[in-house]
């Protein structure tokens, strides 16, 4: 599960069509997404935000506000959902409706949403 292995913290790629696939470590150079900033929390993982670049994106989605946000759990999995700007420019937090996908430690892709975790609490208390 190579793919589950966190990246170094040094990357500043770009990466892939959020849709489509989960597997973001090796899509540098697709122009879909820009790495906007990065930070990590000991015990967590590892939190980027992305900003959408203009090709690949979901019709509908408002470039200027939204980013996405991709957090890379220290057990490896994988947890990437929306967040939007408020008043004032800064980030808001996922609300209980926000929608993510986690790619678990098994290999295991799921949706669920911040109100519902089903199974995911710990990561979405985390996130």
């Amino acid at each position: 599960l190579r793919h589950n292995a966190l990246e170094p913290v040094t990357c500043q790629s770009c990466v892939g069509d959020v849709a489509a696939v989960m597997d973001l470590a090796g899509a540098e150079g697709s122009g879909g997404w820009l790495l906007e900033s990065e930070a990590a929390e000991l015990g967590v993982g590892r939190i980027s935000l992305f900003q959408p670049s203009g090709c690949g994106i979901a019709s509908g989605t408002d470039t200027r506000t939204m980013r996405l946000a991709r957090v890379l759990f220290e057990d490896g999995a994988r947890m990437q959902f929306w967040v939007g700007k408020v008043p004032g420019g800064q980030l808001g937090m996922p609300s209980d409706s926000t929608v993510f996908r986690i790619l678990n430690p098994r290999g295991e892709i799921s949706s669920r949403s911040f109100g519902a975790p089903g199974g995911c609490e710990a990561y979405a208390r985390a996130a």
